[in-house]
């Protein structure tokens, strides 16, 4: 006589593996999509890293070129020795014997001398001209810092907003 398993066994086996494979199958279902989807993040991040290199090459072309077209009233003088602290010494001297004058009389032309400065710090500077007005009626004596701070001597402490 032959043993046959029992039929009912068979069949929950049965169905055991097909929940098993419909598990797997929903499984590998989200996978793809999940893989579909971060393949798009990647090209969107590739796009806007192509984008941002441009934008930051053709930012550097502007800034040389505002760099050619601010020094091309200089002149570079080779064969001299100078240090850049001597030259800037010499600016702030210049710059300090200017200040109390406030107007330089030359060729009957009353001369103002004042920082070079970009358009964008005069712009900062200008927002916080309010400050600036709250710490001159207060007597509190400030300076500007490079390359944009605003540094006030509160009771014998250095207080700065960048």
């Amino acid at each position: 006589m032959r043993c046959w398993p029992n039929r009912t066994a068979i069949r929950e086996e049965i169905m055991e593996v097909q929940r098993d494979l419909t598990a797997l199958e929903r499984r590998v279902e989200e996978l793809e999509a999940d893989r579909a989807q971060t393949q798009q993040h990647q090209q969107a991040s590739n796009t806007s890293t192509t984008r941002q290199g441009n934008v930051i090459l053709e930012l550097r072309r502007q800034v040389e070129d505002l760099d050619n077209r601010g020094m091309r009233n200089n002149i570079c003088i080779r064969g001299l020795p100078e240090s850049a602290e001597e030259s800037f010494t010499l600016k702030d001297i210049i710059m300090r014997k200017a200040r109390p004058q406030q107007a330089i009389d030359f060729l009957n032309a009353q001369v103002s001398l004042f920082q070079d400065l970009s358009s964008l710090t005069l712009e900062a500077r200008r927002a916080l001209r309010w400050l600036t007005r709250l710490l001159q009626e207060k007597r509190i004596p400030y300076k500007w810092g490079f390359s944009f701070s605003l540094q006030a001597r509160v009771d014998n402490a250095w207080h700065v907003v960048r």
